[in-house]
């Protein structure tokens, strides 16, 4: 028994603080940071090891459609954690899966913003819409803070962007070309307490979207 409380008090700390984010802080930047973004259907379930306490769901999803990413297969096999930060889900469900790929597998989570496709989301219905076939240039969330200022054409950012974070604040700013950032950008950062100025913490320099040189200031 003293065993098990324990461990209970140590995991306890890490499942409540590991996935901090924001519930609703789906935006622009959001998208633009996700590899493949679909709405989709789980069809399939498995787990890697249903007895440790540690595992990977494999969910296979049945895809209605691609918002974004490079993906023209029906169906796709999505990771996620166990727990923590991982995601649950039940066959059947009908989600819009944000994921990103790694050692060619697609991972999501907790802190990915999935949202249940059969629930009616207004903010995020608009935002696609924006996003697919509108030549936005005043970006917010579902809060309708300002979150980033540039144009989307055929669903990739052209010309020059600023992002702002959660705080309202400049958080980076710099120019995309094709879709992938070019040239320098700018980073930003910010006393939470004090209301400084913003200030550049580092410059970053690109080529057709590939990190060539960075500059700490």
């Amino acid at each position: 028994m003293k065993s098990l409380t324990a461990i209970l008090i140590i995991l306890l700390p890490y499942s409540m603080f590991a996935c901090s984010c924001f519930e609703d802080w789906i935006t622009i930047d959001h998208i633009f940071k996700t590899d493949l973004f679909f709405k989709g259907k789980v069809i399939d379930k498995k787990i890697t090891d249903e007895r440790a306490f540690f595992g990977v769901y494999k969910y296979t999803f049945e895809i209605d459609e691609v918002i974004k990413g490079d993906y023209n297969k029906r169906t796709i096999i999505v990771q996620s954690e166990k727990m923590d930060c991982g995601t649950n889900y039940s066959v059947g469900a009908e989600l819009y899966i944000f994921t990103n790929e790694q050692e060619n597998m697609y991972h999501t989570g907790f802190c990915s913003l999935n949202k249940r496709a059969d629930k009616k989301d207004d903010f995020l219905e608009k935002l696609i819409q924006q996003y697919k076939f509108e030549n936005q240039i005043v970006w917010h969330n579902r809060f309708k803070d300002i979150t980033a200022e540039g144009e989307v054409c055929n669903g990739q950012p052209i010309g020059f962007w600023i992002f702002y974070n959660e705080f309202r604040q400049l958080k980076r700013a710099g120019s995309y070309k094709n879709g992938l950032k070019e040239g320098e950008w700018k980073y930003y950062k910010h006393d939470k307490i004090r209301d400084y100025p913003d200030k550049i913490y580092k410059t970053e320099f690109y080529d057709k979207g590939i990190k060539i040189r960075t500059i700490k200031h």
